[in-house]
């Protein structure tokens, strides 16, 4: 799962997995119109909805896409008032999420799963490609903020998932669930697509052209993603906020790569440390030691199922938001794993 996450990071597509909470609408479609074949009134099929989708929720698993979808789908149900707008839900389903989970905002699923539902509130496309290039444009600071990379085929593989993911995974997914476990055959033959479509997903995450840049200034973030609505938006001198995007872009690519302080930062890594030392400007970047864990013999039941190591999830990463992508030089202090080791 964790390569899953990490692919999907790569290739730019992991806010499609933060709006995954949509299959609790189609869900609820389906049942509105399988009801309304046996003449169930509107009224009925709503307090039927508005029922078993808490169950649901806890069924699948709480996640933080699923709890904002369904929030919101119970505001609708519950406030069906003529002039009430979509986007008053959104706030009003943020408010209650937030008082169930302080901490929603301050994680990626998060301000994903909220601001990009908020953009399909907000906003209207009559074509695909213009709403895959809006919601990339306005999910990109936040991903920078965080995973500090983008790849260049970031909006094309976006304008070819966003239509598998609605029109084939999703109905898979639902189908596998409902009538999987009366028709074994059917399960299978819907895992099995689901693991190729996985595969496919890894193999597009090893395509050459990820750009590490960096991770982007909370307050840039949070300025370039209301530039990027008001841009979207339309009426306030749209060339001037879309040069202001520009140049913001610009000078963070900037400040990240070219810094005008050097610094030296020890890594914790388990059992091993690690050293940077960079210069202004990143004119040499130096590594002593690459830290590392000893390995004991131990039984199987004692062995960790993750594979990412303190490397990745720390030195690595941090790296990455520096904007590092090469290292002048390795110093080594002596052959121990814990100083060679990964």
């Amino acid at each position: 799962m964790n390569e899953t996450v990490k692919a999907v990071q790569k290739i730019g597509i992991i806010h499609l997995f933060c709006l995954s909470g949509l299959h609790v609408s189609v869900l609820c479609s389906l049942v509105r119109q399988l009801l309304s074949i046996f003449n169930i009134t509107r009224e009925r099929i709503n307090l039927i909805q508005i029922v078993t989708l808490p169950a649901f929720w806890i069924i699948g698993g709480q996640s933080t896409s699923l709890t904002r979808a369904v929030i919101m789908l119970e505001l609708g149900l519950l406030f069906r008032i003529d002039g009430i707008k979509t986007h008053d839900v959104w706030s009003l389903g943020l408010l209650i999420h937030t008082f169930m989970a302080p901490g929603i905002l301050l994680n990626l699923g998060g301000q994903l799963s909220y601001l990009l539902s908020f953009a399909l509130c907000r906003f209207k496309w009559t074509k695909i490609w213009r709403q895959t290039v809006d919601l990339n444009l306005v999910s990109l600071p936040v991903l920078l903020n965080t995973t500090y990379q983008v790849h260049y085929l970031t909006t094309l593989l976006n304008y070819i998932m966003i239509p598998l993911f609605s029109w084939v995974i999703l109905p898979v997914t639902l189908l596998c669930a409902v009538i999987g476990p009366r028709i074994p055959l059917i399960m299978k033959v819907c895992n099995q697509g689901l693991i190729v479509h996985q595969k496919i997903v890894h193999c597009l995450s090893e395509i050459p052209g990820l750009i590490v840049f960096g991770k982007m200034p909370d307050w840039l973030c949070i300025g370039l993603v209301i530039c990027t609505l008001i841009w979207r938006e339309g009426e306030f001198a749209p060339t001037l906020v879309r040069k202001t995007i520009i140049l913001g872009y610009i000078l963070g690519f900037l400040w990240i790569h070219f810094p005008i302080h050097g610094e030296v930062t020890f890594f914790d890594i388990g059992q091993g440390d690690s050293i940077l030392i960079r210069e202004p400007f990143n004119r040499t970047v130096c590594l002593i030691d690459t830290g590392g864990q000893l390995h004991f013999k131990t039984p199987s039941w004692q062995k960790r199922i993750t594979t990412t190591d303190g490397s990745q999830k720390i030195s690595i990463n941090y790296l990455k938001s520096k904007g590092i992508t090469t290292i002048d030089a390795v110093l080594l202090s002596h052959s121990d794993e814990d100083h060679i080791g990964f």
